[in-house]
């Protein structure tokens, strides 16, 4: 139960979503979109967050659906993990989302409130990372699209009351996309460490959520890649500095269970300790 009272709105276009927003900030008041709730609506009732208002985006079709083009898989940003995990042309990325969480979490975790929200895993963005995908969001003159790689660093780099919109999710991508995700207590617990690697003739994609503050990644042209002679050394020398500690693992823990991971993927050799 939120304990105070919260305006509620509920728009069925992106211009209306927008809108609103413009005029309630206008009027001083905080505002929060929201699409799924299972971040927004918990943090509200503990009071870790405080709004005057919120915006529901459910009311907008085209957020709820999966679309294809001839080039791309088009998922909406209201559209569930679970629904992104069945639907056929996405079975590439069903390994990595479909790892987060429990069942019962994805069937209302949004694909977009996972990537845009204030937790620091965002875990789901790494396969559309590695995947070179492409966003679309409704800022001041409407709906824009962007790569994904160029306006995600540490976050999505939205300017001020844009929301996202739409996910495009290259078709027929060829390539190997490996995942694991290890935990501190259970599988439904956040990760201490989730590693994604895809594999493709042009690049190597190196993603990790839960080693640092935020979701970091690397992409390496592939012929530089082969001409490593120890690729465990050197991808861990790409992230090593910002390993963080914590309550749940130590920055010299995280690093350890990257370098074993690694030395899965890769092939290479690595002693436990």
């Amino acid at each position: 139960m939120i304990a105070y009272n919260l305006e509620y709105y509920k728009p069925e276009t992106t211009e209306e979503a927008y809108e609103c927003m413009v005029s309630l900030k206008n009027q001083k008041m905080n505002v929060l979109y929201y699409s799924g709730g299972t971040e927004v609506i918990t943090n509200l009732r503990k009071g870790a967050v405080k709004a005057d208002a919120v915006i529901d985006l459910k009311g907008i079709g085209e957020m709820s659906e999966i679309l294809m083009s001839d080039d791309h898989i088009i998922v909406g940003a209201n559209v569930p993990l679970n629904a992104m995990c069945d639907h056929s042309e996405l079975e590439n990325i069903k390994p990595v989302i479909g790892i987060i969480a429990d069942h019962t979490i994805r069937n209302a975790l949004t694909i977009g409130g996972n990537i845009c929200g204030k937790l620091p895993f965002r875990e789901a963005v790494l396969p559309l990372l590695a995947l070179n995908s492409s966003v679309k969001w409704v800022e001041e003159g409407g709906v824009k699209e962007y790569l994904l790689r160029d306006v995600f660093d540490k976050r999505l780099k939205m300017p001020a009351n844009a929301f996202l919109f739409q996910i495009l999710i290259p078709r027929n991508t060829n390539g190997k996309m490996l995942t694991k995700r290890m935990e501190a207590n259970s599988e439904i617990d956040y990760p201490i460490l989730h590693l994604v690697m895809s594999f493709s003739d042009s690049e190597v994609f190196i993603g990790l959520s839960g080693f640092a503050s935020f979701p970091v990644y690397q992409v390496v042209p592939r012929d530089e890649y082969d001409q490593w002679s120890n690729p465990v050394d050197s991808i861990v020398d790409l992230f090593e500095k910002i390993a963080k500690s914590d309550e749940r693992a130590s920055k010299e823990y995280r690093i350890h269970l990257l370098r074993n991971q690694l030395a899965m993927f890769t092939g290479g050799a690595y002693d436990s300790l």
